[in-house]
């Protein structure tokens, strides 16, 4: 079956990779190409997985919808997560699902995923004004729900704000927010075929 198939892939892919993260199997504390391989079900999870990856790393999210808490991206650069596709890897919550809350979290790349909360208060990816956040790619992401899809604060004192440059939102979907799809109080941002609905 599909999970059997699953388990059997990721583990050829671990061997493969001298150890890469795998969902319910034996793993070192660093893969060998920076790929940590996650699926919806297991004590490997995507928290798990952030929380090691390293600067370069890439976290490869297998099909299926992953209930999570708040994840933190602060002080993770050049870090990529990447799903299924739009529809297939759903991450949900009720509160923040991805938060770059402070520090350096330059070069992150989102794609191929789905962001959701069934609220309408939930902020779905959250940049705090201390957190540099430039080169962030958010590349084929269907955000649904909430009161943002995402959100670029901005503290009253200029000297606070860390930069937010060359960000790119590229082919995302925004859906239903009660607010906005982007709330942007700072930043250099360059949206490319990306389409808003029911907001």
């Amino acid at each position: 079956n599909d999970t059997n198939n699953y388990a059997d892939n990721t583990v050829a892919l671990s061997e493969g990779n001298n150890g890469a993260y795998v969902q319910n199997q034996p793993a070192k504390a660093e893969a060998k190409d920076g790929v940590l391989v996650v699926g919806p079900t297991g004590d490997y999870t995507l928290e798990k997985a952030i929380a090691a990856a390293q600067s370069g790393d890439t976290i490869v999210l297998a099909a299926g919808t992953y209930e999570v808490d708040r994840l933190n991206l602060s002080d993770k650069t050049d870090l990529t997560i990447q799903g299924a596709g739009m529809g297939k890897t759903i991450l949900k919550n009720t509160d923040y699902i991805f938060n770059l809350n402070n520090g350096d979290c330059t070069g992150l790349t989102i794609k191929d995923l789905t962001l959701k909360s069934e609220g309408n208060t939930a902020t779905l990816l959250k940049v705090g004004s201390n957190a540099d956040c430039s080169g962030l790619t958010l590349e084929n992401v269907a955000f649904e729900g909430g009161k943002y899809g995402i959100y670029l604060s901005n503290d009253a004192d200029p000297a606070v704000n860390a930069l937010a440059e060359n960000i790119l939102i590229d082919n995302c979907q925004f859906r239903g927010m009660s607010y906005a799809g982007i709330y942007a109080q700072r930043g250099d941002i360059t949206v490319t075929g990306s389409t808003f609905e029911d907001i």
